[in-house]
């Protein structure tokens, strides 16, 4: 049985190179396989180490050489690095979410029948608690007389991840007046989606501080 796992992807650009690095954990062997495929030209690398006990990750980096040139306006432009992980939230906040998925539905001794609200319901709340209950665990059963009718569809399955990406741009200014102008006239949305890039939020914050050479 396969235990790999993505982590996450790490973006690193500069005016002349691209550096994109992704993340995979799983068993040693898993591990040292996935390294010595990911290596096919001088672009990738790729490097293993161990997470925690059993763990081990692999992180296979892509060198993408893109060009360009420095830009002199005042202001120096320094890497913008995009890193993509996986965030687990409750499996309650899924957009399409049912209770069955990780509740029990008892019923009382005498209702046979599946409600017709079983497949849809979205909430814990009993719509017919005289005949019918939701319940976390065998432990709900509400006593004598009551049997459990249906079991959850996904047992034991408690989150859900989403994908996570996190944005970092920084530059070098030559005075605190070009800083500030950066600031005003870049910086104007502390929000807003990337076209093409669908369900993708950035978010920009504001950090100035003097540098010192």
């Amino acid at each position: 049985m396969s235990y790999t796992k993505y982590q996450g992807t790490q973006k690193n650009l500069t005016q002349d190179s691209t550096v994109t690095t992704e993340t995979w954990i799983g068993s040693r062997e898993e591990m040292e396989t996935m390294a010595e495929t990911a290596v096919t030209d001088e672009s990738k690398t790729a490097r293993v180490y161990q997470d925690s006990g059993d763990f081990w990750c692999c992180e296979i980096t892509t060198t993408a050489i893109t060009g360009g040139t420095p830009d002199t306006g005042g202001q120096i432009d320094l890497p913008v690095s995009l890193r993509g992980g996986r965030l687990p939230l409750p499996l309650e906040k899924a957009p399409k979410y049912r209770t069955q998925w990780n509740h029990y539905l008892f019923a009382k001794k005498g209702s046979t029948s599946i409600p017709s609200w079983w497949n849809a319901s979205r909430s814990a709340t009993d719509p017919d608690p005289e005949k019918y209950r939701w319940g976390e665990s065998i432990s709900d059963i509400p006593g004598d007389g009551w049997f459990v009718l249906k079991s959850p569809t996904k047992p034991g399955v408690t989150t859900f991840e989403v994908a996570v990406y996190v944005v970092t741009e920084s530059i070098k200014c030559n005075s605190e007046n070009t800083a500030g102008n950066y600031v005003r006239d870049d910086f104007v949305h502390l929000c807003f989606d990337v076209p093409g890039k669908q369900g993708i939020e950035f978010k920009r914050g504001i950090h100035v501080s003097p540098h010192l050479e």
